[in-house]
């Protein structure tokens, strides 16, 4: 057990590589308010979210590793969201990627934060909601779940270029919010 600590550190430590990109998402410096991850019109120039976008699909299954981490930020790169965690980016990130051009629907609906989430309503902030489904179910199951998905369609997803998000071949577009009554979370 002694020699399995050190080896853990290290793995925690060394950044995620797809292919031949590397990126760490504790040096992600700042993510916009408005917009997905890959809107580079609202979002600050970052060298790790770069390094995700052109890893791609080979990118998915890191971030999808990296949901349980509750390694925190010194600086929340989310304005206003107090005490960011590794897997809270993670998921933001992986929910932006599957994200279609609107904000509003996902190729991976069951999947998209506020289904996921399981948002009962339009006024709980997004790190409250976050929160306590950590709290009820764990992040091993956000986890679990993406896995799951990643298993099941893997094969049938492809980036497009033109709206810039991951589409799920034979799959249909859905709406991501659980109630159609609430407003779109992320502006």
């Amino acid at each position: 057990m002694r020699s399995a600590l050190p080896l853990l550190i290290l793995a925690l430590s060394l950044p995620c590589t797809a292919g031949t990109e590397t990126f760490e998402l504790l040096k992600i410096a700042h993510l916009g308010g408005k917009g997905r991850i890959q809107d580079s019109q609202y979002q600050p120039k970052d060298a790790q979210v770069s390094a995700i976008l052109a890893a791609g699909k080979d990118a998915v299954p890191l971030l999808i590793d990296a949901l349980e981490s509750t390694r925190p930020f010194e600086t929340s790169p989310m304005s206003f969201w107090p005490m960011m965690a590794e897997g809270d980016v993670a998921l933001i990130v992986l929910s932006d990627l599957f994200l279609d051009p609107t904000w509003k629907r996902s190729t991976l609906p069951e999947l998209c934060w506020d289904n996921i989430l399981q948002r009962a309503d339009a006024e709980t902030p997004a790190w409250d909601l976050l929160n306590a489904f950590v709290k009820a179910h764990g992040r091993a199951e956000l986890a679990k779940r993406w896995r799951a998905a990643w298993t099941r369609h893997n094969a049938a997803i492809r980036w497009d270029p033109k709206g810039r998000y991951f589409v799920v071949e034979g799959q249909t577009v859905a709406p991501c919010v659980p109630n159609t009554s609430l407003e779109r979370t992320r502006d």
